[in-house]
C-alpha cells in the first residue's frame, strides 16, 4: 500500500522544472516575483524552519547572485524575514516600482494628440498605452483623479473631440463642463462614435469628423491637393530622366568618337587646311573675273583696257 509523500524540503521542485522559478540572476525587475514565487513553492511543500528556507534558495539562483546572498548577514544568523528584505534592498526591487513618472504620461498624451484616430482598433492601442503609465501613476497616487481625467481626453485628436462630446451631452444632457470627462464615459462615447459595424463604415473618414472647424477643412484641402501634386509627378519625371539619359548618351558618343591627334598629324592637318584656304581664294578671284568680262560689250570704256 502506497504511503503519502511526505512534504518537506526534498519535494521542493528541481531547479529548471515546471514549477520551479526561474533561475534568478540579479534582474531588479524580477526579484521581488522570485521571491514571492520562491515563498509560495516552500508553503506549499510545508517547509517552514527559517534555515531551510534560507538555505534552499540558493539552488534558483545564479553563481554569483549565491554568492552574494552567503555574504549577507541574516543568512549566516538565518532570518528569512530579514535575509528576505535584505534581498529586496540590495537587488532595488524599489526601482522596479518607480516605473513611471508623470512626464511619461505628457509624452504619451501629446504624441497620440497629433495622430489620426479613424477607427476603434487605433482608439484600442490609445487607451491600452494609457492605462498601463496613467493607471499606474493613479493607483500609486502619483497624479489625480482629475488629472487622469483630463489627460485622456486630451491625448485624443481634435477630430474626435466634436463628435465625442456631443455624443456625451446626447447620454447626458446636464452634463458638468467645467470637470473634466470622466475616463469611462469617454471610452464609450469614442466605442459609439468609432463603432466597428457602421453602415457607413466604408465611407466614413477620420478626417470629416470635425467638419465644422474651417482651419481644419483647408488644410485637409491643401493636403489632398499636395498629394495629387505628388501622384502626378512620377511620370513627369521619369519622362524627364530618360531624355536627359539619352542626351548625355549621345554626348558622351560623341566624346568618344573624338579622338586626339598627334603633333605631327595635327600640323598636317593646318598645312592642308591653309593650301585649301589659298586655293579658295584664287577660285573666287577668277569667278569674279568672268563675271566682269562677260558684263563687258566692244563698246564699253573697259573693253580697250584689257
Amino acid at each position: 500500500m502506497n504511503q503519502p509523500t511526505t512534504l518537506s524540503v526534498i519535494t521542493m521542485p528541481i531547479p529548471g522544472t515546471r514549477y520551479a522559478p526561474k533561475k534568478f540572476k540579479g534582474d531588479y525587475t524580477r526579484v521581488r516575483d522570485f521571491v514571492l514565487h520562491y515563498e509560495r513553492i516552500c508553503h506549499a511543500n510545508n517547509v517552514t524552519a527559517d534555515d531551510k528556507k534560507c538555505s534552499s534558495i540558493l539552488q534558483y539562483c545564479s553563481t554569483y547572485v549565491c554568492e552574494f546572498i552567503e555574504g549577507m548577514k541574516h543568512f549566516t544568523t538565518h532570518s528569512w524575514n530579514s535575509l528576505k528584505d535584505e534581498i529586496l534592498q540590495y537587488f532595488d526591487a524599489a526601482k522596479a516600482e518607480a516605473k513611471f513618472k508623470e512626464h511619461h504620461l505628457k509624452q504619451l498624451v501629446d504624441a497620440s494628440h497629433k495622430k489620426k484616430m479613424g477607427s476603434l482598433d487605433d482608439f484600442k492601442s490609445y487607451m491600452r498605452k494609457y492605462v498601463r503609465i496613467g493607471g499606474w501613476l493613479l493607483a500609486k497616487s502619483k497624479i489625480t483623479q482629475d488629472i487622469f481625467n483630463r489627460s485622456f481626453w486630451k491625448g485624443l485628436p481634435k477630430t474626435l473631440h466634436h463628435c465625442v462630446k456631443n455624443r456625451l451631452l446626447q447620454t447626458d444632457p446636464t452634463l458638468d463642463l467645467s470637470q473634466p470627462f470622466v475616463f469611462d464615459d469617454v471610452v464609450k462615447a469614442v466605442e459609439h462614435v468609432l463603432c466597428r459595424d457602421r453602415f457607413d463604415d466604408e465611407d466614413f473618414d477620420s478626417d470629416d469628423l470635425d467638419s465644422d472647424s474651417d482651419s481644419e477643412n483647408s488644410s485637409s484641402s491643401s493636403d489632398d491637393s499636395s498629394d495629387s501634386d505628388k501622384e502626378e509627378e512620377p511620370p513627369c519625371y521619369i519622362r524627364k530622366t530618360t531624355k536627359q539619359k539619352k542626351e548625355k548618351k549621345c554626348t558622351s558618343e560623341t566624346e568618344k568618337e573624338r579622338k586626339l591627334l598627334s603633333p605631327s598629324k595635327s600640323k598636317k592637318t593646318l598645312h592642308s587646311l591653309d593650301e585649301e584656304e589659298h586655293t579658295a581664294v584664287k577660285q573666287d578671284e577668277v569667278e569674279t573675273f568672268i563675271k566682269k568680262l562677260g558684263s563687258m560689250t566692244i563698246e564699253g570704256p573697259n573693253y580697250p583696257l584689257l
